[in-house]
């Protein structure tokens, strides 16, 4: 008898503090395996996962092994040099970082000395926005509450870039092609939660957190119901030649004790010209993103 694992319902999760929603699947498993078909990875990928609960989009059906492989695997981030755009080897160390910031790369002296007019006010943004973000830390963990630094998000961004860039094409619609997909007009909106509810207070890393939810949301609007300054920080990053992307860490209480979780401000460089007629729609991506690790496990033999 093949194994199924079937999607019964989905719950909504939402943060007061920001006022962001998202959808959870709920999921049970019924699994029945003979002692052979144990340890075979074939009958692991083959185990049917039915969304009856369509997270959306009406009921879906697929297998642990097609969610496994459906998101390739990519290593951590390289950003691009911030002046000439040049992309480094993925698998390679990387472009070195401003000594100040860490956050701006470059080729060499040259494309920072050119860039640091227009890098300066960024510059000094991120250096006042890490000393903020460690005094909001020191002051989450006096009142007993967890936290989640913007380092930590940016650090949880170049390990997930696979998903996130998957999580992008999806929800800025850019399989519609550069010129109609959203890229210049909305940025992405991640949001991401603790792997864990029992989570004593404590600084979360990037390995804590996981993907919950993303979505695309109006810069305009962006800026008009933002803090002072979000206007700014899209022009600095790059906003109408690069994909903006924000990264916000919701957590189940409220900070009370008057610090608050900055959210992540990044770039993403635009696809190559030959990379946009490759990109489809995938009506199930959430789903997808999701469950990939767990499917993953699944075939593994892990779980």
């Amino acid at each position: 008898m093949p194994a199924t694992w079937t999607v019964n319902s989905v719950k909504s999760g939402h943060n007061p503090d920001s006022g962001a929603r998202w959808t959870i699947t709920d999921s049970t498993v019924k699994v029945s395996f003979s002692a052979d078909q144990q340890n075979a990875s074939e009958a692991r990928a083959a185990i049917a996962y039915v969304n009856t609960a369509g997270d959306g989009y009406g009921a879906h059906a697929t297998t642990m092994g097609a969610i496994a492989n459906k998101i390739p695997a990519l290593p951590p981030l390289k950003k691009s040099c911030d002046h000439c755009r040049a992309r480094p080897d993925q698998n390679g160390d990387g472009l070195p970082g401003c000594a100040a910031c860490k956050v701006a790369h470059y080729c060499g002296v040259e494309c920072q000395t050119a860039h640091w007019k227009m890098h300066k006010q960024l510059c000094k943004f991120l250096v006042r926005q890490a000393k903020n973000d460690s005094d909001n830390a020191a002051r989450a963990l006096r009142c007993g509450q967890s936290f989640v630094s913007v380092k930590t998000l940016r650090e949880w961004y170049y390990n997930n870039i696979d998903i996130v860039k998957y999580a992008v094409v999806q929800s800025l619609e850019l399989y519609k092609g550069k010129a109609d997909s959203l890229w210049r007009t909305h940025f992405a909106w991640f949001h991401v939660i603790p792997q864990k509810d029992d989570q004593r207070p404590c600084l979360l890393t990037a390995d804590e957190l996981q993907f919950v939810d993303a979505e695309s949301f109006p810069m305009e609007l962006g800026c008009e119901k933002g803090p002072d300054g979000v206007s700014h920080l899209m022009q600095w990053f790059g906003a109408e030649e690069r994909i903006i992307i924000v990264i916000q860490a919701e957590l189940d209480h409220e900070c009370t004790c008057g610090h608050h979780l900055s959210p992540l401000f990044e770039d993403l460089a635009l696809p190559e010209e030959g990379e946009w007629a490759s990109m489809e729609r995938d009506e199930m991506w959430r789903m997808h993103i999701r469950m990939r690790q767990q499917a993953r496990d699944i075939v593994a033999g892990n779980i």
